[in-house]
């Protein structure tokens, strides 16, 4: 019978491949796609260029592999925040602090993903496209998953929760953009606990209209 050789993890390899990453997500979040080329990301990496190519075919393939990982990376926090015990506000707390945590940690896999926004799509192949358009609706699926949560306990609103997820992530995603630009004078970790607190506040007056509302249509 034939021997079945498990896969060895080459640290060499592994090594030369996280500075390939690392130069290369240090120079797209600054710098944008169109105007870094391989040869600048195997200069900051200390390697060839013949060697990046070793591990990607071409420069889109190196980029979207990062914007990958970003989304990967969020997506699976609010997967976590689904599938925990709690309530849906108590889930949507532990988000907020989770993601702005991430933020923080994470600076440049953010600021990458807002540059790939400023980016000319049509100028990208159409498989990545369809794929960022594909990770940005399993994102809002998964949030999803709360919002409905919160509105069969009553904490929510009864509306659609596909909207209702749209408009969470675009406050979110304005308190980065207001992050990125003035670091300084922001923080992220204080505005979002801002909003949770009022979200907190606004609680019991929420919930006591919204059930309401649900007599009323109910007929009660």
């Amino acid at each position: 019978m034939a021997r079945t050789l498990g896969l060895r993890k080459n640290p060499v390899k592994d090594e030369r491949e996280q500075a390939f990453k690392q130069a290369a997500l240090k120079l797209f979040s600054t710098r944008g796609y169109h105007k870094t080329t391989m040869q600048e990301i195997a200069l900051e990496a200390g390697f060839g260029k013949g060697t990046l190519y070793w591990y990607w075919s071409s420069k889109e393939e190196l980029y979207f592999a990062l914007v990958q990982e970003s989304h990967d990376h969020f997506v699976g926090l609010v997967r976590q925040a689904a599938e925990m015990e709690g309530t849906a506000m108590e889930k949507l707390a532990w988000l907020g602090r989770e993601t702005a945590e991430l933020h923080y940690r994470e600076r440049d896999y953010t600021k990458l993903s807002w540059k790939m926004r400023a980016e000319e799509l049509e100028t990208f192949s159409p498989e990545y496209v369809e794929r960022m358009r594909a990770n940005n609706a399993q994102t809002k699926r998964e949030l999803q998953r709360i919002i409905e949560q919160g509105i069969e306990e009553g904490t929510l609103p009864p509306v659609d929760p596909y909207y209702l997820a749209c408009m969470l992530l675009g406050l979110v995603e304005g308190m980065e953009i207001q992050w990125l630009e003035e670091p300084e004078s922001f923080d992220l970790r204080k505005a979002m606990e801002m909003v949770l607190s009022l979200g907190a506040r606004a609680q019991p007056f929420l919930k006591e209209m919204y059930a309401r509302d649900r007599a009323v249509s109910e007929g009660r």
